[in-house]
């Protein structure tokens, strides 16, 4: 084997740094959590965000907003604890509503794939919502009544992130969540006010 010059012994070592860079990145993506399609979100905490189509974030004190993809793997997998999300809203345990945004999805095709099994799940497709970048799916969002985003999570989330998760939800193990009380207190407040009112009416009449 001849004996390689100088520069051509530099160029070889550039050119295998480079391969092997190139494979890290690779690898690197393809055991990720998550689904990437955009580099620069630009949804961060304390962002305002509007309201998606026939729905008012003034609705609830506390909404979950579940960023997805019916082609993203990783949102698949999350399916489980979605369900179980969907289960704790059911039974009183949670007071914030629940939604999912399909951002590069149509309006058929929220409804195919894993999230046939979301069926309680309310779904906005990419045209009834103004278009969000997240660094990718599956991402969560807490929005409050005001449409400010309070929590973010992206990716597939451990055992501790989904409890978190369930505590920002204001989670009561035996149901009527903080939310669903604040709720029926301003009801009772506000019955109780216009039944003081009519009472003194009354006694003045």
């Amino acid at each position: 084997m001849p004996n390689l010059s100088r520069d051509t012994k530099l160029t070889i070592g550039t050119v295998i740094v480079a391969a092997l860079t190139v494979f890290g990145f690779t690898l690197r993506f393809m055991m990720t959590s998550v689904s990437p399609f955009r580099a620069h979100p630009s949804v961060v905490v304390g962002m305002k965000i509007s309201d998606p189509t026939g729905y008012k974030w003034r609705a609830s004190n506390k909404t979950l907003l579940l960023v997805l993809s019916v082609k993203c793997p990783h949102c698949e997998n999350e399916v489980p604890f979605y369900e179980r999300l969907l289960a704790l809203k059911q039974h009183g345990q949670i007071g914030a509503q629940i939604l999912a945004y399909f951002p590069f999805d149509s309006g058929p095709q929220v409804n195919e794939g894993f999230s046939r099994r979301l069926v309680a799940l309310h779904k906005f497709s990419g045209t009834e919502m103004e278009f969000m970048r997240v660094e990718g799916t599956p991402t969560i969002l807490i929005v409050d009544q005001n449409g400010i985003v309070k929590s973010k999570w992206v990716g597939e989330l451990s055992d501790s992130e989904k409890e978190e998760v369930i505590r920002e939800l204001d989670y009561t193990p035996n149901g009527a969540s903080v939310s669903v009380l604040q709720s029926r207190q301003s009801i009772v407040q506000g019955r109780c006010r216009r039944c003081s009112e009519n009472l003194a009416s009354r006694q003045r009449g």
